[in-house]
């Protein structure tokens, strides 16, 4: 029994409806997306009412605002929604409805809302990672200009003082060179930034004791760093919402596509539907671990030898996911629950 409401999320309104458990229209309005706004529409419901909105960047924050005012808020899986009520005809009220109508058929794809807290640490990583981007995405600009002049580099000369120091003595002209010479203090600058984002990590995770006790374990794990390891924590956050490594792998889109129909079956390749950042920190410690362990090496090799240089880290990756599973849901370093010989497959 009670009401139950569709928000359609926008970037700056959002359509809500509410309907009754018999679907008798409550009311039906666009608002600004302000928590004062949010907070008039549902507080006369006096917490006889759940709500429904997609996933998306405002989704947390108004669940935050509206958890002590409702029976609950629950906020639903983007793709999963379309699949179960696709349709031609589109609008925002159409949406705020289909939210609340799967809502009130108990029919509505739910997902895990993370901690606030985790939610605040996650926004310093992923901002790090933005820059890190960034930074590399000027390098390579640079690259770039440096090729469409005919000026060869050696691989030594990429990075750094070294990249600075080629522009600088190469046979460029003028523009060329004043172009090149601003996007490297663009990246010198952003290198920067995130030197001092990266000092603000450490001393935001040292307040969290049991993040650095899990991040500790997962550092024992050949090729996974601090802060791979913080990602890692960060995005999955509660390891026990998965029954094994199999889920976890199907969960970040690191298992392959699969049709079936009567007696035919045919895989195609990874889902990829999932965390973006675990799947590629993953393939990134994968690297490492290839690099600096030979249970790791030799894997690599193997499937080197099968399907070829790139295609052969993933199955790398799926067994180091294994390896994290393992360590994370046990409680022990990597030597511990390995031994010597270290072998997971």
């Amino acid at each position: 029994m009670g009401n139950f409401a569709g928000i359609d999320l926008g970037k700056r309104k959002s359509q809500i409806k509410v309907i009754t458990s018999e679907r008798k229209v409550v009311e039906e309005l666009k608002i600004e997306n302000d928590p004062k706004a949010f907070v008039r529409v549902f507080k006369k419901y006096k917490g006889d009412i759940e709500v429904a909105c997609e996933a998306s960047s405002n989704a947390f924050w108004i669940a935050d605002v509206l958890a002590p005012l409702v029976r609950k808020v629950h906020v639903g899986h983007t793709s999963r929604i379309r699949w179960i009520a696709a349709a031609r005809i589109k609008t925002d009220k159409i949406d705020a409805g289909i939210l609340a109508e799967l809502l009130r058929a108990d029919l509505f794809p739910e997902i895990c809302i993370p901690p606030r807290r985790i939610r605040e640490l996650r926004e310093l990583v992923r901002g790090l990672i933005r820059m890190r981007r960034n930074a590399l995405r000027c390098r390579n600009q640079v690259h770039g200009l440096l090729c469409r002049h005919g000026v060869s580099y050696k691989r030594s000369e990429m990075n750094g003082a070294a990249l600075a120091e080629l522009v600088n003595e190469a046979a460029l002209a003028t523009p060329a060179r004043l172009s090149a010479q601003s996007t490297l203090r663009v990246e010198e600058a952003i290198q920067k930034e995130a030197k001092h984002l990266q000092a603000a990590i450490r001393e935001e995770i040292k307040a969290e004791p049991e993040l650095l006790k899990v991040a500790g374990l997962l550092e024992s794990i050949p090729g996974v760093g601090f802060f791979s390891a913080l990602l890692l924590i960060l995005e999955l956050w509660d390891i026990s919402r998965f029954r094994d490594e199999a889920h976890l792998a199907s969960y970040i889109g690191f298992v392959p596509s699969t049709h079936q129909t009567g007696q035919s079956m045919h895989h195609g390749a990874m889902t990829k539907q999932g965390n973006v950042l675990v799947r590629w920190i993953l393939v990134q410690d994968a690297w490492a671990a290839v690099n600096s362990n030979g249970f790791f090496a030799a894997r690599y090799q193997y499937y080197r030898a099968k399907k070829g240089g790139p295609r052969a880290i993933v199955p790398v990756a799926r067994a180091l996911l294994k390896t994290i599973f393992q360590v994370w849901t046990l409680k022990k370093s990597y030597s511990e629950i390995y031994g010597e010989k270290a072998l997971v497959g």
